[in-house]
């Protein structure tokens, strides 16, 4: 699985733990990859909240990117990728639950699409300076 991993990937990870205890089935995006680091992910949510629908990177209450459900970058349903929590998750960790199946790459989007969501990270004030370092 690592060797197709790449920034833009899309993973379906079932059971992603979350810091209160509960598990539920995610999809994430790649954001960092770089040779020898961890990887920078970002969780995605179909649920609008506080959020806009339109497309693009915005910055309150906390950076989203928005993404129209067409299908076109691989989302059926209109879907916000949430900046303002990037996720460092161990590279070994990644691997050991491709093997298990857990963790699954179910697409790639577009480079152009992939080069705006980054941009919108380090734009945010809601990245560290290690995580900015694996972008």
């Amino acid at each position: 699985m690592s060797r197709d991993l790449r920034v833009g990937a899309i993973l379906h990870h079932r059971g992603f733990p979350f810091e209160d205890g509960t598990r539920r089935n995610k999809y994430l995006v790649l954001l960092g990859a770089k040779i020898g680091c961890d990887y920078l992910f970002a969780l995605t949510t179909s649920k609008i909240g506080r959020k806009k629908a339109e497309p693009g990177c915005h910055h309150s209450p906390k950076t989203y990117f928005f993404i129209p459900g067409d299908e076109k970058n691989f989302f059926p349903r209109n879907t916000w990728i949430v900046l303002g929590e990037p996720r460092t998750i161990n590279r070994a960790e990644i691997i050991e639950k491709g093997f298990l199946n857990i963790i699954q790459i179910v697409a790639n989007l577009e480079k152009s699409i992939t080069t705006e969501i980054r941009n919108c990270l380090k734009a945010s004030m809601d990245i560290t300076d290690r995580q900015k370092q694996l972008l």
